[in-house]
């Protein structure tokens, strides 16, 4: 019963894809035809082979892409934006506001004047020192859990 929505949602699309394709393949649809083929038709179905054959060409290129290696997971080291965007009072659902913002570990995406916030240790970092800092801490603290260990 779980996936029954989408599979009658998937059933309907494909309908329309039918039915449409038979529509554009007709020679008089359109202003062009192909050896009495609809000319929208060969551009749609070309259209879709050629991103079939990019999809192939790009998964020898780069295969982490389709195994979802891409992005890796966030982890309780990463830094995060300190004041998160506020936007004005409007309606809108609970809980839709902006999500944290996550900052690059050589801070090359932190706003100018903005902290970031380190979530492990809730340091707020504003500059490069603070970044080496912040390292150099997290070095420490692990040098030692593994003394300790």
């Amino acid at each position: 019963m779980k996936g029954l929505f989408p599979f009658l949602g998937g059933l309907m699309l494909l309908g329309a894809f039918v039915i449409a394709s038979v529509q554009y393949a007709q020679p008089t649809y359109g202003s062009t035809a192909i050896g009495g083929v609809g000319g929208v038709f060969i551009i749609g179905i070309g259209t879709l082979l050629l991103g079939v054959a990019l999809m192939f060409v790009w998964n020898i290129i780069a295969p982490a892409f389709f195994r979802g290696e891409v992005l890796p997971k966030r982890t309780s080291s990463d830094l995060v934006l300190g004041t998160p965007h506020q936007e004005e009072d409007t309606l809108r659902l609970p809980d839709s506001g902006l999500p944290d913002i996550v900052i690059a570990p050589d801070l090359s995406n932190l706003p100018r004047g903005a902290q970031a916030l380190d979530l492990e240790s809730g340091k707020e970092i504003a500059d490069d020192a603070g970044l080496r800092s912040l390292r150099e801490d997290q070095r420490t603290m692990n040098e030692t859990r593994v003394d300790e260990q």
